[in-house]
């Protein structure tokens, strides 16, 4: 956000430098920041191994006269639903669906892979939706700039089950068995508050 010299100490990393210059701006790469060394590139930082691993590797001392050289951002991927982080994300060469879900957190226990959706642009700039079995396909779909994948939740009704309500100390959902009989979810007329009419 602000670039230029700065005075840093010799104890600097790479990551010193971008908290010192405001961080980088949203049309910067995250996954591509170079430190050049006499016009040479020495040493790529991919903060999202930073952030999302803990890998700091690539975070190097700085020397005098170095120079932190953000480049424009690359690909970025959208993914939304049932996933912890939904977000826009940047990916690099050879990563996968598998790792923009890996980047987002993963999917929430409700999420259904297996209805999946991918709307990317397609032919002659228009729009188009794609039908994904996350499942089926292993997560090696491969992604573009600007695709946008969703993860639709599960369905919001329970199976097998029966609802007790009305009249009762403890209404709520109980376990449908075969062979299940109204005594068995009553038990005994205890379980009804005074005036429950007894004949219906």
């Amino acid at each position: 956000y602000v670039p230029g010299s700065y005075v840093v100490s010799s104890l600097s990393t790479i990551t010193n430098a971008l908290v010192l210059s405001g961080g980088i701006a949203d049309t910067g790469s995250l996954r591509n920041i170079q430190l050049k060394r006499k016009g040479k590139i020495v040493q790529t930082l991919d903060l999202y191994k930073l952030l999302l691993e803990g890998d700091n590797r690539g975070d190097i001392s700085l020397q005098s006269g170095d120079v932190v050289f953000i480049p424009p951002v690359g690909p970025t991927i959208g993914i939304a639903g049932e996933v912890r982080r939904p977000a826009i994300y940047e990916l690099v060469s050879g990563e996968s669906v598998s790792d923009l879900i890996r980047f987002a957190g993963g999917m929430t226990p409700s999420a259904y892979p297996t209805a999946a959706s991918m709307e990317r642009i397609g032919r002659e700039q228009i729009r188009t939706v794609l039908d994904v079995d996350l499942v089926a396909m292993g997560g090696t779909l491969s992604v573009g700039d600007g695709d946008v994948l969703t993860i639709p939740s599960v369905l919001d009704k329970l199976q097998d089950t029966v609802e007790l309500k009305g009249h009762v100390y403890r209404p709520g959902i109980r376990n449908w068995v075969s062979g299940l009989r109204l005594s068995d979810i009553l038990g005994s007329v205890d379980v009804l508050h005074s005036g429950a009419d007894l004949r219906y």
